[in-house]
């Protein structure tokens, strides 16, 4: 009984890291695209737009 209880043990702390291993497969495939993209100018430039407005808020309005 006790090499069963194992044995399902085992098998969920593989499962564990199956889907901690997929998981950074898709992290890295979703960060090369947003590298190698212009997606990644356009969010630094909104988040300096942001910590500039944090920054000064009286500079900032609802249009930048």
């Amino acid at each position: 009984m006790k090499l069963a209880s194992k044995k399902i043990d085992g098998q969920r702390g593989q499962a564990l890291i199956e889907y901690t291993l997929l998981l950074m497969m898709v992290t890295m495939v979703f960060w090369v695209g947003v590298k190698n993209s212009d997606l990644s100018q356009q969010m630094a430039l909104a988040w300096s737009r942001i910590s500039d407005c944090i920054a000064a808020p009286e500079a900032c309005d609802s249009a930048s």
